[in-house]
């Protein structure tokens, strides 16, 4: 099963992206911040897919992907970017992907799939 990290700061859309995820079949895993989601992966855990809040109080979604991709044990891991307004700019930073809020759950588990090959 293909794990995938959820980073976002709006509860409801971080839960409702981990649950379309989960009943798509994949194991979700949730974070409310970009800090607490590098602790997570500075702590060993390991991911296929990170779903990431373009704008976050403290650390923006673009800074954790340019962090992310810094890191040897993070660079090779591919980034949906979610964002109220989807900004093509933001693939310069390792995005694999954007998808625009509100999101359906089919076009998660799409965006998802095209990602992860």
């Amino acid at each position: 099963m293909k794990r995938i990290l959820v980073v976002d700061d709006e509860p409801s859309t971080g839960e409702l992206a981990a649950e379309y995820l989960r009943l798509s079949g994949f194991e979700a895993i949730l974070c409310p911040d970009a800090e607490s989601a590098l602790a997570l992966l500075r702590a060993g855990n390991r991911f296929d897919l990170a779903i990431v809040d373009k704008r976050m109080p403290g650390m923006s979604g673009i800074d954790l992907c340019q962090t992310l991709k810094l890191d040897p044990a993070t660079k090779d891991m591919p980034v949906i970017m979610l964002s109220a307004s989807v900004n093509p700019a933001t693939v310069d930073t390792g995005v694999n992907a954007s998808l625009a809020k509100p999101f359906s759950p089919k076009d998660l588990a799409s965006a998802v799939r095209k990602v992860l090959g």
